[in-house]
C-alpha cells in the first residue's frame, strides 16, 4: 500500500489466517486503508492510515455472510456490506450512519458489488452460474440482465469489486 501522507510504499502484516482482506478507503482521503473481515466473529478490523493508524473494529454480519465494500452514500468513505447467501439479501452499513437491507439474489448466486451500470454509482449484482447470467440492480432500482457466457470479461460486463477477484 501507499501512504496517503507521503506516497511512499509500506507493507502491512494485518489480520489472521482466515481473515478476508478488503482494502478500502475508510477515511475519504482517496487511498485504500488496511481492512479485513473476520468470519469467525463477523468483525471488520480497519486501520485508518491517515490518522496514524487508528484501529477501528466493527461487528457487521454473520460468519456465513460474504463481505464487500463500496461507497454507497457517496461520501468518499467505504461502507461495509454483507450478502447473506441463504436469504439473497444485502445488508449495508453506511460510513455516515444508517443501515439498509436490499433483497436481491438467491441461493447459489455469487454476489458482486461495484460500478457495473455506470462509473458514478454502485450497483448490487449477482452472477447466476446455472444460466451464466448476471442480474444487476442499479442504484435507481432498474433491473438489468446480462448474458455472461463465455466469461464476463468477453461479454462486455466489467465488474470492479474488492477483493479484486474476477469471475471467470
Amino acid at each position: 500500500m501507499l501512504r496517503s501522507t507521503t506516497g511512499l510504499g509500506v507493507v502491512y502484516s494485518w489480520g489472521l489466517p482466515g481473515d478476508m482482506p478488503l482494502p478500502a478507503d475508510i477515511n475519504g482521503d482517496g487511498w485504500a486503508d488496511p481492512v479485513v473481515w473476520r468470519p469467525v466473529n463477523s468483525v471488520w478490523y480497519m486501520l485508518d492510515a491517515r490518522s496514524g493508524y487508528e484501529f477501528i473494529a466493527s461487528q457487521w454480519g454473520f460468519s456465513s455472510d460474504l463481505p464487500r465494500t463500496a461507497d454507497l452514500d457517496r461520501d468518499g468513505r467505504a461502507d461495509t456490506i454483507v450478502w447473506r447467501p441463504s436469504e439473497g439479501i444485502w445488508y449495508t452499513k453506511r460510513s455516515g450512519g444508517g443501515v439498509g437491507v436490499i433483497g436481491y439474489g438467491g441461493p447459489g448466486d455469487i454476489p458482486v458489488s461495484g460500478r457495473i451500470s455506470s462509473v458514478s454509482s454502485e450497483d448490487f449484482a449477482v452472477f447466476r452460474p446455472g444460466n451464466q447470467s448476471a442480474y444487476i440492480r442499479t442504484e435507481a432500482g432498474e433491473q438489468i440482465t446480462k448474458d455472461a457466457s463465455p466469461p464476463i470479461p468477453s461479454s462486455g460486463l466489467q465488474v470492479i469489486t474488492p477483493p479484486f477477484k474476477a469471475i471467470q
